[in-house]
């Protein structure tokens, strides 16, 4: 499918979903005739301006150039309500039973980044529990060498004393 098959279809998808060639027009930045040569493929839009007709429609720029490339469809007053983003494949509306398995998905995905956080903020809990120990454990070997260093030298004293 070209470029300007695309440019057609979501200007049509656009128009069906209430938006006006003149909201249009002043959102891209050119005259409603000039849409209207996009709407009939007697012309094709300029890269700057395929951009602002893909945020438009809720595109990315990449599905003007990719048939398999999913697309979210305008979100209308008619099915924002029911789902705020429907997804399209080639213009065509994804059953809604995709749309509620992908938002399930999605609320796996945030509560799994939640755990994650959660996991986090314990291993960094847990990290300057085991400084401390280390440190404290370091202050302990520490004193315990310089009581053997003690003991040995005590030891010595006493070795040369029990000479004597």
């Amino acid at each position: 499918m070209d470029v300007k098959k695309r440019v057609c279809d979501a200007l049509k998808s656009l128009r069906e979903h209430g938006v006006t060639y003149t909201h249009i027009s002043k959102n891209v930045g050119v005259t409603e005739g000039t849409v209207r040569n996009w709407a009939t493929g007697k012309t094709e839009p300029s890269a700057s301006e395929l951009q602002k007709i893909a945020n438009l429609c809720q595109k990315n720029i990449a599905w003007f150039y990719n048939e398999d490339y999913f697309v979210p469809a305008p979100a209308t007053p008619a099915n924002a309500s029911a789902h705020p983003t429907i997804l399209t494949v080639e213009g065509k509306i994804v059953a809604s039973e995709l749309f509620d398995i992908m938002k399930s998905i999605q609320q796996d995905s945030v509560e799994k980044t939640a755990t994650i956080k959660d996991s986090t903020t314990i291993i960094k809990d847990n990290m300057v529990v085991i400084k401390s120990i280390q440190q404290d454990s370091a202050e302990k070997t520490a004193t315990i060498k310089i009581l053997a260093d003690t003991n040995a030298k005590l030891g010595s004293c006493l070795e040369k004393h029990s000479a004597n």
